[in-house]
C-alpha cells in the first residue's frame, strides 16, 4: 500500500479587507472550519502582508487517489459556494506519491 499526498493551492481575494488584522479575522476561521470539514492540514504560504490576497495550502493524506481527487475537489466546491468575503481566484491541484 502506498501513501499518497493530495496537495491543493487556493489563490483568494479577500473582499472588503482593510488591514491585515480584518484578514486574520476572515482567514482565521476560514481556515478551521476547512480543517474540521475536511480533514486537512492547511496554512497559508504567500501573501502573508497583503491584505485582500492569500494563497492556502491545502493537505490530505490518503493511500486513494481518487479519494484525494474526491476529497480536494470537495474543498473547491465548499468554498466557491458558501464565501461571500472570498473569491476564489486560481487553484492548482497536485497528488505527490
Amino acid at each position: 500500500m502506498s501513501t499518497k499526498v493530495g496537495l491543493l493551492h487556493l489563490e483568494l481575494r479577500l473582499i472588503g479587507v482593510q488591514s491585515l488584522k480584518q484578514k486574520r479575522g476572515l482567514l482565521t476561521p476560514l481556515i478551521i472550519r476547512l480543517q474540521r470539514k475536511f480533514q486537512a492540514s492547511i496554512a497559508e504560504v504567500d501573501y502573508h502582508d497583503k491584505w485582500q490576497r492569500s494563497l492556502l495550502a491545502v493537505a490530505i493524506v490518503s493511500n486513494d487517489i481518487k479519494q484525494l481527487e474526491r476529497s480536494l475537489q470537495s474543498v473547491l466546491t465548499w468554498l466557491e459556494k458558501g464565501n461571500n468575503d472570498i473569491e476564489l481566484i486560481g487553484d492548482s491541484i497536485e497528488i505527490i506519491n
